[in-house]
């Protein structure tokens, strides 16, 4: 047995991935010890963040997880099954709800269930149901809208149920913001705010503020909704977002990138355009121009682009990978250029996640001594 003082042996272990720490937990008590404590769980997860080690996930209609190594620039991706099935008591493809520190979230389209997984770990927890909406008339109906984020303030993991009642015809109602604690496993529901969600485009959780789209006298925002504070603020849209192009823009959606907000409108005349959120100078949000589609050809299917979403930068940072319906392509920032990736071993590609490896638990016991973030890690 190795005599290596524990120190070096946990600065070692840190730089290995988590199917190689699983087997070492095996060796020894000692190394056990190491390995499950969870200090050793957040000096991993922060050398992880700082390697920027990215996983991509996809799953089939049964929920098969399939994974590949992020490489960067490479024109084709590689996608590997995995037999581990996160829900299987449903027959449905799951819905994809956030991913933060290794954890994902994924929703039951059928029944509501709520289940959070750790794909390294192959550990997965149900949650326990959320509070019920009171009675309704029958001509209303309740959409629902889940993520998954860290609220950085109380070092807790969180799902955020947005409700929203609907009428028949489709107009809006009101709704209803319920959150779930990892720390404490249960749901606790939050009073009404005045920032109506829009029935239309993604909503992200983003460094711990839940945005959601929104519409106040004929005109878009963004709503940030703070996990830790539990206050809400308005961000305008980037003035050139409505009259960028002579069409109308017909879908706007929010999107996780590289820990920051993005923005992308469709316009009628099939362009598509993103914005990021980014912090100036001053430590003001601000937008920022970040990627034009001008042509309204999906590269695969030369039909007209349905749906986009920001995937990862390249090491260089000259290039962008896109999930454009149902496939991946590079997009090369300078050149406004776009490249295919062919994606290989997935039998049916729902959608594409990022997602790190980490050790970070489930088990609702040692939960609260394995939060962490990778701000709080910097600092350690």
């Amino acid at each position: 047995m190795s005599q290596l003082p524990d120190d070096i042996l946990r600065i070692i272990f840190s730089k290995l991935p988590v199917k190689s720490l699983l087997r070492l937990k095996c060796v020894s008590k000692s190394w056990f010890s190491i390995i499950t404590s969870p200090s050793f769980v957040k000096l991993h997860l922060n050398t992880v963040l700082t390697k920027n080690s990215l996983s991509l996930f996809s799953w089939d209609y049964h929920l098969h997880l399939f994974s590949a190594n992020f490489y960067s620039t490479r024109a084709v991706l590689e996608f590997t099954r995995d037999d581990y099935q996160p829900i299987r008591d449903t027959v449905f493809a799951g819905t994809f709800c956030g991913s933060v520190n290794g954890l994902i979230c994924i929703l039951n389209p059928v029944d509501y269930v709520v289940y959070l997984c750790n794909p390294s770990t192959r550990k997965a927890i149900k949650l326990p149901d959320p509070p019920t909406n009171v009675s309704i008339h029958s001509t209303f109906y309740t959409l629902y809208d889940y993520q998954f984020g860290f609220d950085h303030v109380n070092k807790d993991y969180k799902v955020v149920r947005l409700g929203m009642l609907i009428e028949a015809k489709r107009k809006q109602f009101g709704y209803k913001l319920s959150v779930y604690s990892l720390t404490s496993n249960s749901w606790y529901s939050l009073e009404k705010f005045n920032h109506y969600p829009t029935l239309y485009g993604r909503s992200c959780i983003v460094s711990g503020v839940f945005y959601w789209l929104s519409e106040h006298m004929g005109e878009q925002e963004v709503i940030g909704f703070d996990l830790g504070t539990e206050n809400c603020r308005v961000i305008k849209f980037p003035p050139a977002a409505a009259a960028y192009e002579s069409s109308p823009c017909i879908i706007t959606n929010l999107d996780l990138f590289e820990d920051i907000l993005s923005l992308t409108c469709h316009y009628d005349s099939g362009a598509v355009h993103m914005w990021l959120l980014k912090e100036d100078s001053s430590m003001q949000k601000t937008w920022s121009r970040f990627i034009s589609l001008p042509s309204p050809i999906n590269p695969r299917t030369a039909l007209m682009i349905e749906s986009v979403k920001p995937i990862a930068y390249s090491e260089c940072h000259k290039k962008v990978m896109l999930y454009i319906d149902y496939t991946c392509v590079w997009y090369t920032l300078e050149q406004e250029l776009v490249e295919p990736i062919m994606l290989r071993g997935l039998v049916n590609l729902w959608n594409i996640q990022p997602c790190i490896e980490s050790l970070v638990s489930l088990d609702l016991d040692v939960t609260t001594n394995n939060l962490t973030s990778h701000e709080e890690e910097e600092n350690m």
